[in-house]
């Protein structure tokens, strides 16, 4: 029912699910829900990022992160990437970079280490130091990034050319 809720964006009735669902799953912890609370606390958190309640959605990535299993890797990366995006929104990019730097170990495990994912977490690490003003630590994640897309993509890819991009506007703010 959540998820057709969600198709139809009315996102108050699928938090009102889900909150049924944490209830439930509180008051009788025996029983087996098909997905776990860290699965729908970071549910709940993304629907209130699109509602524009970042408190909120705070919050429930960070409960996500506490009640995931640690083998629910997907779920981790899911939540650390909704965190990273926040704080780098709100203008905290030492949190943000706490927050991509603590998910490359999962998706080199997930994903593998020479992956398109991995080179995307990378570019996104370096434009947090870009933005931080750390351009030596930016220029490495660019590298990084950009060997990794040109493996993945090849050169001309769009992916490589953003890369390009970003990477010189690293060298101009220098």
């Amino acid at each position: 029912i959540a998820k057709i809720y969600n198709l139809t964006k009315k996102f108050e009735n699928v938090l009102d699910i889900y909150e049924e669902l944490v209830m439930l799953k509180e008051n009788m912890p025996t029983i087996s829900l098909k997905e776990g609370l860290g699965t729908i606390f970071a549910n709940m958190a993304n629907i209130n990022l699109r509602l524009g309640k970042q408190d909120k959605a705070l919050s429930f990535y960070r409960l996500s992160l506490r009640k995931c299993s640690p083998n629910d890797k997907h779920v981790r990366l899911k939540s650390l990437h909704g965190l990273a995006k926040m704080y780098a929104e709100e203008g905290d990019l030492e949190s943000a970079a706490e927050a991509y730097e603590a998910s490359l170990p999962l998706v080199k495990e997930v994903h593998g280490s020479e992956s398109m994912e991995i080179a995307r977490a990378y570019h996104n690490l370096a434009i947090i130091y870009r933005k931080s003003g750390n351009h030596i630590r930016a220029e490495d994640f660019f590298e990084e990034a950009l060997l990794l897309t040109v493996k993945n993509s090849g050169d001309s890819s769009i992916e490589c050319t953003q890369i390009l991009l970003d990477c010189a506007k690293n060298y101009y703010d220098m």
